[in-house]
């Protein structure tokens, strides 16, 4: 023990359970990264002139005089703790990729195994294209497609595709911006409902449910046009 009374890895656990949430999006996260970079320049600054003013008032082998390094050294431990934890946190988020994503979600990652999953199971294939350090492409990741009530009903009634940029996936999923979202038919092969950006739980929800009315009214019209 170190004579902080447990301090740094009390913060140590709190901060894993707040970053728990902030990990969630790379933009927060870069935000409090930036800021506890400055808090703790900010706040080491201070005391050092604190304390050097207390050191020259006080005698230093006074108990007033170790009761004040004891605190000074715990402050500094819980800064050091968050800032590593932060900055670890941000590589993570950050550096996510397609695979990464995919091993989350239970995704496909090969589109031709994707398209023929979705014709034996009769369902839609959704196709998600993402790229790396794309903020609103982990925040659809970790916050959308891993929602407990979206991945349950995505797990039993679709099948998801993630893909990275510029991968090897029909031309007509080519878009300029991502995350990038396409509701295929597997019977036609063809995409019959798009979203473009990131999109929340509730949105989501409701893309599958326009996706599914377009694919009935289509095969409805098919059905009819076959009658006559």
């Amino acid at each position: 023990m170190d004579g902080n009374g447990g301090g740094c890895s009390d913060v140590f656990d709190s901060g894993i359970d707040t970053l728990s949430y902030l990990s969630k999006d790379a933009y927060t996260v870069g935000f409090y990264v930036l800021g506890a970079f400055v808090a703790v320049f900010a706040v080491e600054a201070i005391l050092r002139h604190m304390t050097g003013r207390v050191v020259a008032k006080q005698n230093k082998h006074s108990l007033f005089s170790i009761v004040e390094d004891k605190i000074t050294r715990q402050r500094r431990c819980v800064m050091r703790q968050y800032v590593m934890i932060l900055l670890a946190t941000t590589l993570w988020v950050w550096s996510m990729s397609a695979d990464v994503a995919a091993q989350k979600t239970g995704a496909y990652r090969d589109y031709k195994e994707a398209i023929e999953a979705a014709r034996q199971k009769g369902a839609l294939l959704i196709a998600v294209i993402v790229k790396e350090h794309c903020g609103w492409c982990e925040k659809l990741i970790l916050r959308t497609l891993s929602d407990t009530q979206v991945a349950k009903r995505l797990r039993e009634s679709y099948v998801l595709y993630i893909a990275e940029k510029d991968e090897n996936y029909p031309v007509m999923l080519n878009e300029e911006f991502f995350p990038s979202t396409f509701f295929i038919d597997p019977q036609s092969g063809q995409s019959i409902y798009e979203n473009i950006g990131y999109v929340n739980k509730q949105d989501f929800l409701k893309d599958i449910q326009s996706a599914e009315e377009i694919r009935r009214s289509l095969y409805e019209d098919q059905s009819e046009a076959k009658g006559r």
